[in-house]
């Protein structure tokens, strides 16, 4: 993958959070749904990898299945 993909998802997933999107990351054996309020929970890693906070820890989540969702209400 290229270097700026972990920039670009991040700049991605802020931009549609504070848009009131909705964000559901999943791996093999979980999916974790983020919204407005999580918009601080990512960030970019020093190698450039795109980081999700976990508790007190900072997953990275290059190869996970990231799904971008619009609330209608």
């Amino acid at each position: 993958m290229d270097d700026d993909y972990g920039k670009n998802l991040i700049e991605k997933i802020i931009n549609h959070l504070n848009a009131n999107g909705i964000i559901i990351i999943s791996t093999y054996t979980k999916a974790t749904q983020y919204d407005k309020r999580h918009v601080d929970f990512f960030k970019i890693g020093s190698d450039g990898s795109p980081l999700v906070k976990r508790g007190k820890n900072w997953d990275n989540f290059r190869y996970a299945n990231v799904k971008f969702y619009i609330c209608k209400e």
